[in-house]
């Protein structure tokens, strides 16, 4: 199987490959917020509330798993055929979806889409790698990441539309038309050439320990999230069987021939920084984006609407902060993105711990932007700075791993944030039930302090009376200020190792992608 393979394109044309390498990642991000809007409606046609958290966990799960493969595979046999393979799962996922009949067919066919979705995550970032020289790499990334935030904005409203005009299965039709075109413009404008004098193979056996080793991982936390104790089997034993796994999997791929993770990577101090940085960065932002709707709602007695347009603007935020970092990045240098991206996340994670019962929602908006911006400025950041720093024949695993690093973080957020909240929440609840002011209630409503979760509904706050609906919804402002207390200690530690990059602007990087290119 030969190596990756050089590009031919005219100079011309790399607006349109970056077009559709923008649909391809449009696609996979307006997904999640898509599907998150008709879940209610869906929940009611097909039943199966039971498994319903596996229809967004069975995506995670084997997105997760594929982008490294995806990532190693367009190193060994080119980027074309690995975004065609994940654009196409995606669709077909997508497709086979929209005409599910059941829950259980729904999380299934999911996890197909999921597949493509690695791909997705992975895979175009590495095609701008490949084609764009250091110096310009910058803002095709910032364009590529603004996409994110854009798709977030419109996500809800396209649901929202398709589910209310014509049907719940039409937010998953509603992906193949940009797959298809995503497809068309990279197969017209973007060609590889095979070069035949170098053999590569697929490592196997690492790619299994790999796949085995993140799902156990994730799967641990995910059960965690679902207020399992730590410490029990399911899920202490499946994190320490996914540390051990890696740890065969790094004595495998020592021993490798061409390994899907090569453990040199380990040794070069940018790949660990920025992957790191990368996970830490996915960890705080998750907490935020997660759980200010719940605070919205519970702490401000917010609609859903309300707390969807307070999130808005850290969407915003973030495409804002791609698109002006994608413009100055070749000449600012990717470090000093990073620290200055860090320091806004930072910012807004101490703001955050201000927050309470009585906060102005102008100010939750504002400090949502905040993090926006700051998301948006070291994502593109920190991807530009590690592929300055690898060899193009690498490209592909390298920057699959900073994206893996940062779902990581994003999954370990949810679910160590979630379980800091609910025993903060519940320690405050429980010191409530011991005041005398609880012996009036009715019996009912007592009740409900065994289940805290339901007295943030609109019906129990309407019949708790003042003086007991006051500490109550001050304990959960408080049980929040846990969850951004973490966020601030990750986005702290990655500042701190931002300032330890060694950063060098774009324009004073080599690329070998010049060697390999071929201009008609």
């Amino acid at each position: 199987m030969s190596s990756t393979s050089p590009v031919t394109f005219n100079e011309n044309h790399l607006s349109q490959i970056i077009l559709g390498i923008m649909l391809g990642v449009f696609l996979a991000g307006i997904d999640g917020t898509v599907v998150s809007t008709a879940m209610p409606t869906i929940v009611t046609d097909l039943g199966g509330l039971a498994i319903y958290s596996w229809v967004f966990s069975s995506y995670m799960l084997l997105g997760a798993i594929s982008m490294p493969i995806f990532g190693k595979l367009t190193d060994v046999i080119g980027v074309k055929v690995n975004f065609y393979t994940a654009v196409i799962f995606f669709l077909l996922g997508s497709m086979l979806s929209g005409l599910s009949g059941n829950m259980t067919q729904l999380v299934i066919f999911r996890a197909v889409q999921g597949i493509g979705a690695g791909g997705m995550f992975s895979v175009p970032y590495a095609l701008i790698g490949k084609v764009f020289p250091p110096n310009r790499r910058g803002k095709a990334l910032g364009y590529t990441s603004a996409v994110w935030g854009i798709s977030s904005v419109i996500g809800p409203l396209i649901g929202s539309i398709l589910v209310s005009t014509l049907s719940w299965r039409w937010v998953f039709y509603i992906n193949i038309p940009f797959g298809l075109g995503s497809i068309y413009i990279i197969s017209r404008y973007y060609k590889e050439i095979p070069i035949p004098n170098k053999q590569r193979v697929i490592d196997y056996t690492g790619a299994l320990f790999l796949m085995i080793s993140i799902l156990l991982l994730l799967l641990g936390f995910l059960e965690y999230g679902q207020r399992i104790p730590f410490w029990s089997w399911s899920v202490s034993g499946l994190i320490g069987a996914s540390i051990l796994m890696a740890f065969i999997l790094m004595w495998a791929e020592n021993r490798a021939k061409d390994p899907i993770l090569p453990t040199d990577f380990f040794r070069m101090p940018v790949f660990r920084l920025t992957n790191l940085i990368a996970l830490l960065g996915g960890f705080a932002i998750i907490g935020l984006i997660s759980y200010v709707p719940l605070y919205v709602q519970a702490s401000k007695g917010g609609s859903a609407m309300t707390a969807g347009f307070v999130i808005m603007p850290l969407s915003i935020g973030w495409s804002g902060g791609s698109f002006f970092t994608g413009r100055v990045l070749h000449k600012t240098g990717g470090k000093r993105m990073i620290i200055l991206g860090m320091v806004f996340v930072l910012v807004g994670c101490l703001i955050a711990l201000r927050l309470d019962e009585h906060t102005p929602f102008a100010l939750i908006i504002a400090n949502m932007l905040i993090l926006g911006l700051g998301m948006g400025m070291q994502t593109p950041g920190l991807l530009v700075t590690l592929q300055n720093s690898i060899e193009i024949s690498m490209m592909g695993v390298a920057t699959a791993s900073q994206q893996l690093a940062r779902r990581i973080g994003a999954t370990i957020g949810v679910s160590l944030m979630g379980a800091i909240l609910t025993k903060i929440f519940i320690n405050g609840v429980a010191a409530l039930k011991n005041t005398a002011l609880f012996t009036t209630l009715s019996t009912h409503l007592q009740q409900q302090f065994n289940d805290p979760a339901s007295l943030l509904t609109g019906s129990a706050r309407a019949q708790l009376p003042g003086d007991l609906l006051k500490p109550l919804l001050a304990s959960f402002s408080h049980s929040v200020h846990g969850i951004f207390g973490a966020g601030a200690v990750a986005a702290a530690i990655g500042l701190g190792l931002a300032f330890r990059i060694s950063g060098k602007k774009a324009t004073e990087t080599q690329s070998p992608q010049r060697k390999d290119l071929k201009m008609k």
